[in-house]
């Protein structure tokens, strides 16, 4: 070896840290809201463990009971606090018409903490019993569509609910779901908003009568989806995700000029946020908090070993600059 062997593997040596420092800092953070029927799609379609995969650090947040789940899949024992644990369309409607607020002191003001949004409701909202809860189930979403639109640095992507199965319907409200899940994924709904989404869970999921496939049932009585459903559609969806990621285009996004003045009433309420004792997760945290705070640190070593990398470059040059010997 020369004298000049040294410091060129350290200076690729640190050229590796900082790409991967790099790497960690520009990792895209998805949310998952869901209930039962989401928790099993991730679990048994393997959809956190093909995101981290792709680059993703996958979050999700079931039940408020259960909370928020990081990364890794382990419970932070924080909860957003969905108004009245309800995800159905009037519980997605309430959770954005909530205002935003920074810090965030409600769950609409937490998602938005993540680069992609996903929710879902669970398939009791595939029931559609007449065409009037039909009409309201799409005002709800034009307004969510209208907070949506507010926010074009984030992506939204919508899952349709799964359809039903014969004990829980009737043909006539599934055919109903079918039409809104239709709709929901139509240019109708989604055209002209880029950063907005919709996977069709209930295509996927549903026969040509509108209810829950016979091969992807529990069993007569159970509405959820069973283990070969969820390995069928997991990677779908993983792949569904992976794409319209790929493609969106996030913009700034808006503030209105009322965000201060909510801002500030939002300082004079108690938050909504709770944190239980579920995980070692210290009861003041956030999880995003946490997660760009490790970031950070990262990024901080890695700028701490290049200094004393290049420190130790300028000095191993230097001495043998000065030394008659070579290595």
């Amino acid at each position: 070896m020369n004298r000049y062997t040294i410091p060129i593997c350290l200076a690729v040596w640190l050229s590796g840290i900082w790409h991967v420092a790099s790497a960690q800092a520009a990792e895209t953070r998805i949310l998952f809201l869901h209930h039962s029927t989401g928790q099993n799609l991730i679990a048994e379609g393997a959809v956190r463990e093909s995101l981290h995969d792709l680059g993703y650090a996958f979050y999700d947040h079931g039940y408020n009971e259960e909370g928020l789940r990081d990364a890794s899949g382990e419970s932070t024992g924080i909860s957003y606090e969905i108004p009245d644990d309800n995800t159905d369309p009037d519980g997605w409607a309430a959770v954005f018409s909530q205002p935003f607020t920074s810090p965030p002191q409600n769950a609409f003001s937490h998602m938005l903490a993540y680069d992609v949004i996903m929710f879902k409701s669970c398939f009791p909202a595939s029931n559609i019993v007449d065409d009037d809860q039909l009409s309201q189930y799409k005002a709800y979403y034009l307004t969510i569509k209208e907070r949506m639109d507010e926010h074009p640095g984030n992506l939204f992507i919508i899952l349709t609910p799964p359809p039903a199965i014969p004990a829980d319907s009737d043909p006539e409200a599934a055919a109903r779901a079918r039409s809104f899940s239709r709709w929901l994924s139509s240019d109708e709904y989604l055209g002209g908003h880029p950063n907005i989404a919709t996977f069709d869970l209930f295509d996927e999921l549903a026969g040509d009568d509108n209810y829950l496939r016979l091969e992807y049932r529990t069993d007569e009585y159970d509405g959820h989806p069973n283990h070969a459903a969820n390995a069928a559609v997991g990677p779908v969806l993983v792949d569904f995700i992976d794409r319209t990621i790929s493609g969106f285009q996030p913009a700034a996004s808006e503030t209105t000029a009322s965000s201060s003045v909510q801002d500030t009433e939002a300082q004079e309420q108690t938050t909504d946020t709770v944190s239980f004792p579920a995980s070692p997760t210290s009861a003041g945290s956030e999880a995003e908090d946490t997660d760009a705070s490790a970031r950070e640190r990262t990024i901080l070593v890695a700028a701490g070993g290049a200094v004393l990398t290049l420190i130790t470059i300028i000095w191993i040059v230097r001495r043998k600059q000065k030394s008659p010997l070579s290595l």
